[in-house]
C-alpha cells in the first residue's frame, strides 16, 4: 500500500477517491472482495484510502487492494483528503 498522496505526489490527471470502512461492508469476506473487484474494474483510476478496518480485513481475507484501476493508499485526514481531489476541469 502506498503512503498518503496529494496532487503533487505523482497522481496526475483525473481519478476517483474511494473509502470503505463501515462494519457492514467489511465484516463478511464477500462484501469487501466485491467492492474491491468493482473498483478495480472502474474505467477511471481509483485511489482507495484504505481505512484500518479495511486493511485488516483485506489481510485476513487475502484481498489485494491494488489492481486494475485501483491503487490503495493510507487514509488521510479530512483536509488532506479534500486537498487530494483532482482539480475541476476548466472550460
Amino acid at each position: 500500500m502506498e503512503s498518503g498522496f496529494h496532487r503533487a505526489s505523482g497522481y496526475p490527471g483525473r481519478y476517483l477517491i474511494a473509502t470503505v470502512h463501515r462494519q457492514a461492508t467489511t465484516a463478511d469476506p464477500d462484501r469487501p472482495a466485491a467492492v474491491v473487484t468493482a473498483l478495480a474494474a472502474c474505467p477511471k483510476a481509483v485511489r482507495l484510502l484504505a481505512h484500518l478496518r479495511l486493511a485488516a480485513r483485506a489481510r485476513q481475507f487475502g484481498i489485494d487492494l491494488s489492481g486494475g484501476s485501483l491503487r490503495a493508499t493510507d487514509p488521510l485526514p479530512c483536509r488532506s483528503m479534500i486537498a487530494s481531489l483532482p482539480p475541476e476541469p476548466t472550460g
